[in-house]
């Protein structure tokens, strides 16, 4: 996986699996949303969802709100982070 931002390119290797989903996923599980909303994500194609520990791993240095729009090169596809979602407690 590549992360482009204002400090370049960045590689990531031995990443956790990008997990697919629908946008009713959204609706169905409590998530509590730091940046983007359940209403706006995947309007468009190759659109991505963080969760926030992944996303402090890919721009450590930047809020949720400042993620939004950043370009994540996954195999070889451009996907824009469109929402960044809180971790889900673990019981």
């Amino acid at each position: 996986m590549t992360v482009s931002d204002d400090d370049g390119k960045r590689e990531f290797s031995n990443q956790p699996p990008v997990i697919g989903t629908f946008k009713d996923y959204f609706l169905m599980v409590p998530y509590t949303w730091l940046a983007g909303n359940k209403e706006s994500v995947f309007k468009q194609p190759h659109e991505i969802v963080l969760s926030e520990s992944r996303a402090r791993v890919y721009y450590p240095n930047l809020k949720p709100q400042e993620i939004l729009g950043k370009v994540l090169l996954i195999d070889t596809v451009n996907y824009t982070v469109t929402g960044v979602i809180q971790d889900l407690e673990k019981n």
